[in-house]
């Protein structure tokens, strides 16, 4: 029982330490199109828990699209859960 409450202790740290990463030093893509505004409400609903300062703007989104994409089609974000299918499809399947 006390390992476990430790091992859900040190699991809770490693998630919000997850949140305080920024994007700021990952590199940005040219933005061709603006995302949808359900693609748009999907990252914000899913994602701006950990991502406050990274997705603010339809453009903060569009210049992360290959990396937004990569990391929810690969099972990486959300680092706290899973993403309802439906809201996983919208995000991996963006155009």
């Amino acid at each position: 029982m006390k390992k476990n409450i430790i091992l859900f202790f040190c699991a809770l740290i490693f998630s919000l330490i997850g949140c305080l990463a920024s994007l700021k030093n990952f590199p940005k893509e040219p933005c061709v199109t603006l995302p949808s505004d359900k693609l748009v409400a999907t990252i914000h609903s899913d994602c701006i828990r950990c991502h406050t300062n990274d997705y603010t703007t339809k453009e903060d989104i569009c210049v992360r699209k290959s990396l937004i994409i990569n990391a929810v089609a690969a099972g990486r974000m959300p680092k706290m859960g899973t993403l309802p299918k439906e809201d996983k499809d919208i995000i991996v399947n963006w155009k």
